[in-house]
């Protein structure tokens, strides 16, 4: 009943406003993809990265299956824009963050095994490392990538709060990242670099972002997010705008904000419900993409779908 009175309400809200928000915040829902019945399998997308020819990547973590938690045979699969598989590769055992450079080269992590692959555009397997422990250059619970100009590859582990920097050839070059405020990371999941090599990185608990430099020096003017919201996941737009995918209530949430940390204006995302096109539903923004076109893609894990966001033009 909950569930209902809820839809209806983003129904009302959508029939009287279109889902029309303040810009340059002004996002709305065009379109949704189901994994399950599009391509006939149970699918469940977390990470997500759009590629420079347009395709959009996810893992298939297959959260909702405890029968296959411990099997190695969750994979990477590319997608079309439009949601129609084009091709998946690997048998991972718990793949999760995911990075994309300039030349289509795929990157990611498994947080269960401590280990980083890179994949050519092909789905060749060009390098895999990583070592198991709490030590200089090591890893315990990888669960999110990122790039830098240089693609210099940036992994942040949740577990040992800390960011780990490699260089293209997977040499270990620094780390940085200490336990809790004010210039410490708690339970890190989230990291995105700008154009500038600005290293953001995103905190599950207490709900802030931190700020350092290419070198992990830390930049003094991160921020936190509203008390109420539940950070899981981040994303880059190509001006600079941070988006903050959060679980809040009544619902979730997208909030945008500049490389200063200054607020550029928030949404709620919902879409159109699975196999109900007519209705609304609350996407829980597990993993968040921005392709070439400046769509924003969501990951919505428990429906195993992506929402597509599009910036509405007046």
């Amino acid at each position: 009943m909950k569930k209902a009175s809820r839809a209806l309400s983003y129904i009302i809200m959508y029939c009287i406003c279109g889902i029309a928000f303040a810009a340059p915040s002004d996002y709305i829902s065009r379109e949704y993809w189901q994994f399950s019945d599009k391509i006939g399998i149970s699918l469940g997308p977390c990470g997500i990265a759009a590629s420079p020819n347009g395709s959009i990547y996810l893992v298939d973590r297959s959260f909702n299956d405890p029968e296959e938690a411990d099997s190695q045979n969750k994979q990477v699969r590319a997608f079309t824009p439009d949601g129609k598989l084009i091709s998946s590769f690997g048998n991972f055992l718990s793949p999760t963050g995911l990075a994309i450079d300039q030349e289509g080269n795929i990157y990611f992590t498994d947080d269960r095994l401590a280990k980083i692959y890179k994949y050519s555009p092909t789905h060749e397997i060009l390098q895999n490392w990583g070592t198991r422990g709490n030590d200089k250059g090591e890893l315990l619970a990888p669960v999110a990538i990122a790039l830098d100009s240089a693609n210099n590859i940036f992994v942040v582990d949740r577990a040992l709060n800390k960011v780990v920097k490699f260089a293209p050839d997977n040499r270990f070059l620094l780390e940085f990242g200490s336990y809790g405020p004010p210039h410490g990371l708690d339970a890190p999941l989230g990291i995105v670099i700008n154009n500038l090599d600005q290293v953001f990185v995103l905190n599950g608990r207490g709900g802030w972002i931190e700020k350092f430099d290419n070198n992990g020096l830390w930049q003094g003017d991160g921020w936190r997010l509203p008390e109420e919201a539940i950070p899981i996941s981040i994303a880059l737009k190509d001006n600079g705008w941070i988006f903050v995918g959060v679980l809040s209530q009544p619902h979730s949430r997208v909030y945008v904000y500049d490389r200063f940390g200054k607020t550029v204006g928030d949404f709620p995302c919902i879409a159109p419900w699975p196999d109900e096109p007519n209705t609304l539903h609350e996407y829980m923004p597990w993993g968040m993409t921005i392709d070439k076109n400046q769509r924003l893609f969501v990951a919505e894990l428990n429906f195993r779908s992506v929402a597509v966001f599009q910036e509405k033009t007046n």
